[in-house]
Order: C-alpha cells, then sequence, then structure tokens
C-alpha cells in the first residue's frame, strides 16, 4: 500500500511538470 501510494505521488508530479512545461512552452 505504501509503495503503491508513493508510486502514484510521484506520478502527479510529473504530471505537474509536464504539464507546467506545455504551458510554458
Amino acid at each position: 500500500a505504501v509503495s503503491k501510494g508513493r508510486q502514484g505521488r510521484e506520478a502527479q508530479n510529473v504530471v505537474r511538470v509536464w504539464f507546467s512545461l506545455w504551458i510554458f512552452w
């Protein structure tokens, strides 16, 4: 459960960064 939660959180962070880059582009 902990590993799954950590992965989910990391995935959300990556999506946020990608979105920021897309907007910046």
